[in-house]
């Protein structure tokens, strides 16, 4: 059975979408099968990112309404066929997303995957649908502290509803930010937060530049693509050291 991963962080502007496609990247590289769900309903990015948008036909709600067959609306990624896009509706209401059809869609491709990612949009409603259809959760979170404290409330929102698994990439990280206390340290966000970190990504062009050219970060084989596969990795289970904050200072400064 495929492992549901949630992918959200309570506010807006964190990378999160840029970290779904790279992170669903990172696992088709490790020969799984990849499912990324856009679950931002009435907006849809995570089709730009992985540079899909001129193939997108049929969506989600399509499928939930019983307008297409799954298959039809799911868009293979050009260089890794093993990662599929289900793309949502755009300028579609929230409340167009029948909370049972998504779990009865949910529990069939579980069956089908290895891995579901859902890319979860700061949304109260549609978060809470995907919560309850989640093995485990990846919060995305930057040094900002009205980030910090509106992880916290995603993070007491999962426990509430049962989700145990759950952990933390801290993304665009700026060691001089950080170090002028403009943004929280990564033992602060950690002693805040109480979950663990498995992933410091800094601040960099590559992770913009490949979404403006609909290339999952991971692709570029650079320092940041490998991050992003050692996240991958340690959510598989592998034990592989983070980082030093000192080597992402360096980053930071090139």
């Amino acid at each position: 059975m495929g492992q549901v991963i949630l992918v959200c962080s309570g506010k807006g502007g964190t990378g999160k979408t840029g970290i779904t496609a790279a992170l669903a990247v990172a696992f088709g590289r490790k020969n799984l099968s990849v499912l990324a769900i856009d679950g931002a309903l009435g907006f849809r990015n995570l089709d730009i990112v992985f540079g899909l948008e001129n193939r997108v036909i049929n969506n989600l709600i399509d499928v939930l309404e019983d307008k297409c067959e799954l298959g039809a609306a799911l868009v293979s990624d050009r260089k890794f066929p093993s990662v599929r896009l289900l793309p949502t509706a755009w300028m579609r209401p929230v409340s167009s997303l029948d909370e049972k059809s998504f779990k009865n869609l949910i529990e069939r491709v579980r069956s089908e995957y290895d891995v579901i990612l859902i890319d979860c949009p700061d949304n109260e409603v549609l978060f809470k649908t995907y919560i309850s259809c989640s093995d485990r959760a990846v919060a995305v979170i930057t040094g900002d502290v009205c980030c910090v404290r509106n992880a916290d409330k995603t993070l007491r929102t999962l426990k509430s509803n049962s989700v145990r698994d759950i952990s933390l990439i801290v993304n665009r990280f700026d060691y001089k930010k950080t170090a002028s206390g403009i943004h929280l340290s990564i033992d602060d966000m950690t002693d805040l937060l109480a979950e663990n970190v498995i992933g410091i990504i800094p601040e960099c062009e590559a992770m913009a530049s490949g979404i403006n050219r609909g290339e999952p970060v991971t692709l570029d084989g650079g320092f940041v693509g490998k991050l992003i596969d050692n996240v991958a990795s340690r959510m598989l289970g592998e034990v592989i050291p983070l980082t030093s904050v000192k080597k992402l200072a360096r980053y930071n400064k090139n």
